[in-house]
């Protein structure tokens, strides 16, 4: 395949990439990281047209090849930054313009502009350097719930990182030389590794957004718009697990249900926009004295449903105590007013005698029940 030809189909993926990110971007406008891989697309597509025209009208004078190159190796800079910005939502500062105009000046230097091969040796390991960041960055946070949808775009980085070191080797053992429009066969195989690396790139972008958007989703339907906790679908899932967890491994599981005293009362006197800021500052309060891994769950109205796993029941009536006594503290401001609630809280420890998380939510349910009765503002804990 002649050189023009691979150039040409090069150009058709980049202008592809950027045509892709650039329709996804406009149905996803808070999506900043989408930004930079759209400069990806552009910049590939701009050193190839720029490549494009060189071999067309100018073989022979060779215009300066920084033309070409230097959007190649900022592309690669922008693909960087945009996977920065998805996880750290903040961009790489001048990283782009940086590795642009270190490609400008690199190119400056009359070895470097005279030799196809220097250039070669300076610039791939920038590449490699580059694209083995942007690799590290996504399995340094595979930890995170997002991170199923990393695999793609990680794979495709580090393999290509890994082909531009072997090829780096092969030309470097090779008694071939490199030239600026030579068509050997490192040359129309390194063409042909760029091009499906571009397409790649653009299913492993694709696959980040989209899957960023199936989680949040999922997130919606599993979460109480209002509190930010879980709804009621949401606590099904994670009790059918822990409680599972309880059965099959022994380990403790704590369930309290808790709600606010007269709240009717305080809906009728300062309106609902007030209730619903004091359910606000309520779960607000009560997410500072749990752990990070216990579950909360709005579970209807003014009602709510902790899960506290590995927790005995003294830990479970302290932690409840100290809930009540920080909810009995708060202040709620309004627009015109200061608001005080209470909170009565019924918990339980899972035994062995329970079928389901459902028996241990309705004991919990009755603790409930029965300080609501006895006078409101306390905890009532199985003993």
């Amino acid at each position: 395949m002649d050189l023009i030809t691979l150039i040409s189909c090069t150009l058709l993926a980049s202008l592809i990439m950027a045509l892709n990110m650039g329709l996804t971007y406009l149905s996803s406008p808070d999506e900043k990281y989408i930004k930079y891989w759209i400069n990806a697309g552009i910049l590939f597509a701009l050193s190839n047209i720029v490549a494009l025209c060189l071999n067309i009208f100018a073989p022979e004078k060779a215009i300066s090849p920084v033309i070409a190159n230097a959007p190649f190796y900022a592309a690669h800079a922008a693909i960087l930054n945009g996977v920065y910005v998805y996880l750290y939502i903040r961009p790489i500062p001048l990283l782009v313009s940086s590795i642009f105009i270190l490609s400008v000046a690199l190119h400056a230097v009359p070895e470097v502009a005279n030799s196809v091969e220097v250039r070669f040796f300076v610039f791939s390991p920038i590449i490699i350097l580059l694209d083995l960041f942007s690799s590290f960055l996504l399995f340094k946070n595979l930890y995170r719930k997002d991170s199923h949808s990393f695999w793609p775009l990680l794979i495709t980085l580090t393999i290509f990182a890994a082909l531009m070191t072997i090829r780096l080797f092969a030309i470097a053992i090779s008694d071939e030389r490199l030239n600026l429009f030579g068509n050997d066969y490192l040359q129309t195989a390194g063409s042909f590794v760029i091009i499906a690396f571009i397409f790649l790139l653009t299913i492993g972008f694709n696959y980040i957004v989209t899957w960023k958007k199936e989680l949040a989703l999922r997130d919606s339907m599993l979460t109480d718009y209002l509190t930010g906790w879980s709804n009621r679908r949401g606590l099904a899932i994670k009790a059918d697990k822990e409680f599972s967890r309880f059965k099959r491994l022994s380990h403790p599981l704590g369930i309290c249900v808790f709600d606010i005293d007269h709240f009717k009362v305080l809906n009728d006197t300062y309106g609902h926009l007030s209730g619903d800021l004091a359910l606000k500052a309520v779960t607000s309060c009560v997410a500072e004295e749990v752990r990070d891994y216990d579950f909360c769950c709005r579970f209807g109205g003014e009602e709510f449903v902790l899960l506290l796993p590995n927790i005995d029941s003294v830990s479970l009536k302290n932690t409840t105590e100290r809930i009540r006594s920080a909810v009995n503290n708060l202040a709620i401001k309004g627009n015109d007013h200061t608001m005080s609630v209470t909170v009565s809280i019924g918990g339980t420890i899972a035994n062995k005698y329970d079928r389901n998380w459902e028996e241990t939510l309705k004991r919990a349910d009755k603790n409930l029940y029965s300080a609501k009765q006895t006078g409101r503002n306390k905890v009532v804990i199985d003993k």
